[in-house]
């Protein structure tokens, strides 16, 4: 099976609100970044906060002991443990990321749903295989949510998953080819796994009789010399 393969997917230009890029193992869809500058923006200043939490940390060994009360050494300790701590948590939580983000991966016959962050890094959060997605649907537009979602619902699994979020009509769209890779991919035989058996045989040498002529003719000296 060929995962480079070019698909109906990739040939549509009218997206908007997702992008669709092609990859090594198939092809990823992401939301746009046009939207999201307050996501964009939280997640600058949680940064910035989280380096600044980490420096405050580091640098307050270097303040007098008069600024402190008690024991220096155990209240800086507790000091670099409460800012270092506090700013690498908010510094990875600033790293997940917002943006929703699929992977269809056909030789691994799995999805991938990740969030991508400001610096385009995704973290993978759920790897699905393809053969335990019960259904796919779309959740339409409404009141209370403007953008239409994609979920996935796996097999035995009563909660569902939302994978991207996007424009009805895209969303629509995403829903069908997806529903149509999936199909395909899942409509070609496996690759098997399974390697020949290989009958174990003696490392490459001499025949055993040869070895066992050798042994006999060796003994026969050792009976010979301590004859003499």
């Amino acid at each position: 099976m060929n995962a480079m393969r070019d698909y109906d997917i990739l040939r549509n230009t009218l997206w908007r609100t997702i992008s669709v890029s092609k990859t090594q193992r198939g092809y990823a869809v992401y939301e746009t970044p046009d939207r999201f500058w307050r996501e964009r923006l939280a997640e600058a200043v949680l940064r910035i906060v989280g380096v600044s939490l980490i420096l405050v940390g580091y640098i307050q060994w270097f303040l007098p002991d008069t600024v402190l009360s008690g024991n220096p050494v155990l209240e800086r300790m507790a000091l670099s443990g409460l800012f270092m701590g506090t700013g690498i948590t908010l510094y990875l939580f600033a790293s997940r990321g917002f943006r929703k983000e699929v992977h269809f991966e056909v030789v691994a016959r799995q999805i991938s749903i990740g969030r991508l962050n400001t610096k385009d890094r995704c973290l993978i959060s759920r790897q699905i295989p393809m053969d335990r997605i019960e259904s796919l649907f779309v959740v339409r537009a409404g009141p209370d949510h403007p953008l239409a979602t994609l979920n996935v619902r796996m097999k035995g699994f009563p909660r569902t998953y939302c994978v991207m979020r996007g424009a009805q009509s895209e969303i629509e769209e995403l829903h069908r080819q997806l529903c149509r890779d999936i199909k395909l991919t899942l409509s070609i035989p496996e690759p098997s796994s399974s390697k020949p058996r290989i009958r174990p045989t003696m490392s490459p040498g001499r025949p055993v009789a040869v070895f066992r002529a050798n042994r006999a003719r060796l003994h026969r000296h050792r009976v010979l010399a301590s004859a003499n």
